[in-house]
């Protein structure tokens, strides 16, 4: 009696196994399909346009919100500058100030005596015969600050060479007769031609 329940519980766990999955024949003749993952993945949403648009708005506002404050720190800057100039010069006293105006219109001085003898200089010059581009460069280094010396070192200087520029002129123009002497003649009509040989001559 004893030696047969070891046997009859052995055959209920072989059978067990078989059901379960060891005899391939004993398994569900109608599965479950099974579903397909890449078929059953959700189509992608649409972008929200309205929620770009509202993150574009509030980043604009955000730029032009540090565009503004940038300003103002800038103009809160040039303000303390002026303040601290002002601050500076009111903690100077009367006499540095007073120098420091000496030094300014001395300074302003200066450059109108510049201006002045600067103009003299090339109206001198001028007289030279020559372009003003020519003597310009010339008329800048003889200017100083004393308007008469600088007058007079011109009209020296443009003395001198409007001599040698006549000079040089006059040779042109006997080179271009020497070259065109029916000019000089003249022929029949000399005597119409006489004057305007002499007046280019003379230049």
């Amino acid at each position: 009696m004893f030696k047969d329940k070891p046997y009859r519980m052995n055959l209920q766990l072989f059978a067990a196994d078989g059901a379960a999955g060891g005899d391939p024949a004993a398994a569900d003749p109608n599965p479950a399909p099974v579903d397909d993952p890449v078929a059953t993945d959700p189509a992608p949403e649409a972008p929200d346009l309205s929620a770009m648009n509202a993150e574009m708005e509030k980043l604009r506002k955000q730029v032009e919100a540090s565009v503004k404050a940038q300003k103002a720190a800038e103009g809160a800057l040039d303000a303390t500058k002026k303040e601290l100039s002002a601050l500076k010069r009111s903690s100077k006293s009367a006499e540095q100030l007073l120098e420091e105006d000496r030094q300014k219109a001395a300074e302003e001085l200066k450059t109108y005596r510049l201006l002045s003898s600067g103009a003299k200089a090339k109206q001198a010059l001028a007289g030279m015969g020559l372009a003003e581009d020519d003597y310009l460069p010339l008329s800048e280094l003889i200017t100083g600050e004393d308007g008469e010396k600088t007058e007079s070192i011109a009209k020296e200087i443009a003395a001198v060479v409007k001599v040698a520029v006549d000079a040089a002129r006059k040779a042109e123009r006997e080179a271009v007769l020497k070259e065109s002497p029916e000019l000089v003649t003249g022929g029949k009509n000399k005597e119409q031609l006489d004057p305007f040989i002499e007046a280019f001559r003379k230049g």
